[in-house]
């Protein structure tokens, strides 16, 4: 990577936790209560693949009731939050977590919704705070979506894609030239406006 390349990604990476961190100003805690900026609780082991996670759950509690607005379908909706012992990589990355939404057999005999897992051997390996962990299990919900069926009417949950895809080298060579891109970019510099106080 080039130094402009890491300079844009600590950028980016800055202004999403000081984004978050400025969500309440008068607060110096998580939604749960709890220290931003302390590495989260791990449970110590876990047996088998996956175990329950009550505390992911809490976290996922408290998102929903923060943000009802948008979350507002979660609150009749079977979910499942679990811990994966190990949640490998994806295209060379550490994979942190996942949405999955069961269907067909599985649906029926779970009676559930969304399954949202994180993965305990990479969140732990990375150290991630309590804020960072509430940043991942906001970036699951986000994946759960609803919408009308156009012929019964009636609300149906889905799962949704992310809004923008693209790489840090496309963006800092050719600048936002997707549509995607050009959403995200303008979301990162309204974000910059607000923690600058309007100012430039």
């Amino acid at each position: 990577m080039t130094a402009r390349t890491d300079a844009l990604i600590d950028t980016m990476i800055d202004n999403a936790v000081a984004t978050l961190d400025a969500r309440d100003s008068g607060s110096a805690e998580t939604l749960t209560g709890t220290d931003p900026n302390a590495v989260f609780r791990f449970p110590d082991v876990i047996y088998g693949d996956f175990a329950k996670a009550p505390e992911i759950e809490n976290i996922a509690d408290a998102l929903i009731h923060e943000h009802r607005a948008r979350f507002g379908y979660l609150s009749d909706a079977k979910v499942v939050y679990l811990w994966k012992a190990k949640g490998g990589m994806t295209a060379g990355k550490l994979k942190l977590g996942a949405c999955q939404k069961p269907s067909g057999l599985l649906s029926f005999f779970s009676g559930t919704d969304f399954v949202i897992h994180i993965s305990l051997d990479n969140c732990r390996k990375l150290r991630l705070t309590n804020l960072q962990m509430e940043s991942l299990v906001y970036h699951e919900l986000l994946h759960t979506d609803a919408e009308e069926d156009e012929e019964s009417g009636e609300e149906v949950l889905r799962l949704r894609g992310h809004d923008f895809e693209g790489f840090v080298d496309e963006l800092a060579h050719y600048g936002p030239w997707s549509a995607d891109l050009q959403a995200m970019s303008e979301s990162m510099q309204l974000s910059l406006f607000d923690q600058d106080g309007g100012s430039e």
